[in-house]
């Protein structure tokens, strides 16, 4: 999971593009799981959230990563769809639990 979280971070510091994410079925597995932690971290600790917050959460999701599959779909680029669903899902939750982490250390220092 590390040499994934790097390159992770190496992509979304712009040094790495999502060419550098192979692609496997269980990377996605792992972004998804990683994105599944922030997402129930973020509506647990921040918000104080209930269950129609993380429904929403959910749906969003859902529609943004319909978005991104038919982008690439229609421009002819379907066969990257894994790493490029890969790499957003998991630079989206490197991102959610960095700002988590932000906010609750400066909740905690307020």
């Amino acid at each position: 999971m590390l040499p994934l979280i790097r390159t992770l971070f190496d992509i979304a510091l712009l040094r790495k593009g999502p060419e550098s994410v192979p692609r496997s079925g269980i990377l996605l597995l792992m972004s998804l799981v990683l994105w599944a932690v922030a997402a129930f971290s973020f509506t647990s600790l921040i918000e104080n959230a209930g269950g129609a917050d993380i429904r929403r959460e959910l749906l969003n999701f859902a529609l943004a990563m319909t978005c991104y599959y038919a982008v690439l779909a229609g421009t002819g680029n379907g066969e990257r769809v894994m790493q490029t669903l890969t790499t957003l899902i998991g630079c989206g939750a490197l991102m959610a639990l960095c700002f988590t982490a932000t906010l609750v250390t400066i909740g905690q220092l307020a």
